[in-house]
């Protein structure tokens, strides 16, 4: 009876085995899993970071290039004021010239006038003149051919004056009508000149005020082109940058580090510092120094059970020893402790903050390596080099 009891059980002890064993395989899957998806809200977080940095710093850029050029714009502003003051004061200045130029030219009118006239009246005096000339001499010729007996009386002396008399008024008449006329056509030609030079002088000044009115305007209208412009980028970068963000938040899974990445890593010739650089990282900082073998650099280690103290250590990943060590300096003299890869089961970053609160800074910087023996506290000096040591870590991770 025993027996078949023994053989009723035995496959249903199987059954249980292979559940056993397929529970443990989903529960690594899952693990695996949970550790992707901590990695991945990691970078998420930090590109997030990344990118809000960057939105900050060009936002800055733009509120100082916002602000010169409203500097800018305020002295264009500043400069049309004062050309359209000097326009308006030169305008009332030529103006006033204007008048003055009226004013002076009706004057000169007026005594072109009056000097006519004058030359009229003499010019009339002068043809009465000449007729009373002309009917004094034909009386005296009439007298001589009727033999008048005044003639006969009349001696050569007032004769002589009789017929010579008559002459010089009307040609010193003559002579100062030419004075006048000539004085007057003088005249005349010089208002003509002046009021040339005049016209010609206010005309380029008034064609040098309308190049510089033109000049304003022109300013003016770059001061709009130049604020529509800015208004335009600035609502066109804030726009691009709000994208950025979005696209940084919806990134999917397939631009995420495949999963080998993640496993131990056992081949003799591998090349760590070709695999930390394919992994996307810079290795130009001077927190760390990774090689093909090796990994160095300082980490602050939290004490173990006794003193939960931070202290600062100097680290050798060391893939030829296959450990671990952290010593007391740089030198490398005096060694503090040994991780061997065989008990390093995982490592990755405190999302949890189990620790990082109590952590110093960075703490966002902070991440653990489980052993089996207990888990190892570490903050890097940077984030980024906390992400160099946890994917250098995890290729000796063999204690799985």
């Amino acid at each position: 009876e025993l027996r078949e009891l023994e053989e009723q059980y035995r496959p249903s002890d199987d059954k249980i085995l292979k559940k056993k064993e397929l529970l443990a395989e989903t529960r690594r899957k899952h693990e695996d899993l949970e550790f992707q998806l901590m990695e991945l809200e990691t970078r998420c977080e930090a590109e997030l970071e990344q990118a809000e940095e960057q939105f900050q710093h060009e936002q800055i850029v733009v509120a100082q290039n916002s602000k010169l050029r409203q500097n800018t714009l305020r002295d264009l502003d500043h400069q049309q004021n004062v050309i359209l003051h000097q326009v308006i004061i030169e305008k009332e200045k030529l103006e006033r010239e204007k008048q003055k130029l009226k004013l002076l030219f009706k004057q000169k009118k007026l005594e072109a006038n009056e000097l006519e006239q004058k030359l009229n009246g003499l010019s009339s005096i002068v043809h009465q003149e000449k007729k009373q000339h002309e009917n004094g001499h034909q009386s005296s010729n009439d007298v001589w051919l009727n033999g008048n007996s005044i003639m006969y009386h009349s001696s050569p002396s007032n004769l002589y004056s009789t017929l010579n008399y008559p002459d010089n008024p009307s040609s010193a008449k003559a002579n100062i009508k030419d004075n006048h006329q000539a004085k007057l056509d003088e005249i005349k030609e010089m208002i003509a000149v002046a009021k040339l030079e005049k016209m010609s002088i206010l005309e380029h000044q008034l064609r040098e005020r309308y190049d510089e009115l033109v000049q304003s305007h022109d300013d003016h209208t770059k001061r709009i082109e130049l604020e529509q412009k800015l208004a335009n980028e600035m609502h066109n970068r804030g726009h691009h940058l709000i994208d950025r963000q979005v696209k940084l938040r919806e990134k999917n899974r397939m631009q995420e580090r495949p999963l080998t990445r993640y496993l131990p890593i056992r081949s003799v010739d591998f090349d760590l510092r070709a695999h930390i650089e394919g992994a996307g990282h810079l290795l130009d900082s001077s927190h760390i120094h990774v090689t093909s073998t090796s990994c160095r650099g300082f980490l602050l280690k939290m004490g173990g059970m006794k003193f939960k103290t931070w202290n600062r250590r100097w680290f050798v990943f060391d893939r030829k020893r296959r450990s671990l060590f952290y010593y007391q300096d740089k030198t490398e003299s005096k060694l503090r402790g040994c991780i061997y890869f065989q008990s390093i089961l995982e490592v990755y970053v405190d999302h949890l903050q189990s620790i990082s609160l109590r952590s110093p800074e960075p703490r966002e910087a902070t991440f653990i390596v489980k052993t089996i023996e207990r888990p190892y506290y570490l903050v890097a000096p940077t984030v980024e080099s906390m992400r160099i040591w946890v994917d250098v870590i995890i290729t000796g991770a063999e204690g799985n």
